[in-house]
């Protein structure tokens, strides 16, 4: 009970302000109702010193929802993926905890249950039950790229209620460890390598009853990808061959869905035009 006090007293001395102290009356009230004990000394030392607040209780939920609120000067497209994080990821795994107890096992945690939800998808979109493969209809598995898009955005809006409003004094975010992200190669598209994609391609419509392949693939019904300019090629990701289907549309669930606009449009989506470069 006389270290209790000792430490009660520490505490209250570690400011002269009259507010400061009454703040930190509080906080002790707060955590011994908590944990049953008082906070640590040097805890208080570096909040006081630093003009954090004593008495945080915004959970990472509301803080999200005020960083959106902050963040006036972007692009929609950025917004909509700072929403998506919020929505699928933030919220649900870490929304009911006080931001000032967040830690880097909550965040390591989080990352762990996206990767048992990508088995979650990928199973029931491998499943013959309908109501299964529906569920998950516009869910993809969440890939290392993703991943470290999703820890951008938690970073970012940890550093800010950092630097603007000193709520914490750590960010747990920038320690958590990730895969390694590696983008994929970009492929040229040769000759040989169109009519390889061309005679793929045949050979997975035939099935669909498509026996006159050739004239789906010919004019403007050609999948973008397989048309090339002259004196230009046609470079596109590997990981935007996943995105079609085999009538060359955008599979259901991606970013764009419908047909991929031509070479010739100028407005590719996930295609880019490249010059050719003399030797």
């Amino acid at each position: 009970m006389e270290a209790e006090l000792e430490h009660a007293c520490a505490l209250l001395a570690l400011h002269e302000d009259p507010q400061v102290r009454r703040k930190i009356t509080d906080l002790m009230l707060a955590v011994l109702k908590d944990t049953k004990t008082l906070p640590p000394a040097e805890e208080v030392r570096r909040k006081v010193r630093t003009h954090q607040d004593l008495n945080p209780t915004v959970t990472v939920t509301e803080w999200m929802t005020e960083f959106l609120r902050r963040k006036r000067k972007i692009d929609a497209t950025p917004r909509h993926s700072y929403e998506a994080h919020i929505r699928l990821y933030f919220t649900p795994y870490l929304g009911d905890i006080r931001l000032d107890r967040l830690r880097v096992s909550d965040i390591a945690g989080m990352f762990d249950a996206i990767e048992e939800f990508n088995d979650v998808i990928t199973t029931a979109r491998a499943s013959d039950d309908p109501d299964k493969r529906a569920k998950v209809r516009y869910r993809r598995p969440v890939g290392p790229s993703t991943m470290h898009r999703i820890r951008a955005t938690l970073r970012h809006a940890l550093n800010m209620a950092i630097k603007q409003d000193r709520l914490i004094d750590f960010n747990p975010a920038a320690v958590v460890e990730l895969p390694d992200a590696d983008k994929p190669k970009a492929l040229v598209w040769t000759d040989e390598r169109v009519a390889a994609w061309n005679q793929d391609l045949h050979q997975r419509l035939e099935p669909h009853g498509r026996s006159n392949a050739s004239e789906q693939l010919s004019s403007s019904h050609r999948p973008a990808i397989c048309v090339r300019e002259p004196g230009s090629l046609a470079v596109i990701s590997n990981a935007m061959l996943g995105l079609l289907d085999v009538h060359g549309y955008a599979r259901a669930g991606a970013h764009h869905v419908g047909r991929l606009p031509s070479v010739a449009s100028r407005r590719p989506i996930g295609l880019r035009l490249h010059r050719d470069r003399p030797p």
